[in-house]
């Protein structure tokens, strides 16, 4: 699983647009967590203040919607990409060929259908 991770993360990388886009994302990996936590401590401290205990399930809501929040603002405010990268994008590609998303597939991962025996075998753990 990490390898077919690995291949579809390098054939990203290699298309110009989604290279483009992964800039941001690698924002929000790295903001979210840090930004949410001290917002979080924040939060907390008031509720405790004002109620005097915090109970498992509050803590886990709180932490969860401020999260939520956080990743919905960030996703907004994310810078676009530079006009001049946009310029120098190509068209779109249209795939017109019925099922070649399979042949593609195919061609990154190791599975193979070799009759009802290998499937049993693979869905065993």
């Amino acid at each position: 699983m990490h390898e077919l991770i690995t291949k579809l993360y390098q054939l990203a990388l290699s298309s110009h647009i989604v290279s483009t886009l992964l800039e941001p994302v690698h924002i929000v990996i790295l903001a979210l967590p840090i930004m949410t936590l001290l917002l979080a401590m924040i939060i907390l401290t008031i509720q405790l203040r004002t109620r005097q205990t915090l109970s498992e399930r509050n803590l886990i809501s709180t932490y969860s919607f401020i999260w939520y929040l956080a990743a919905a603002y960030l996703l907004i405010i994310l810078p676009l990409p530079t006009r001049s990268s946009v310029a120098s994008l190509t068209t779109a590609e249209y795939n017109l060929q019925p099922f070649y998303f399979l042949t593609q597939l195919k061609a990154l991962t190791p599975f193979e259908l070799g009759g009802p025996q290998y499937l049993v075998s693979r869905l065993q753990i």
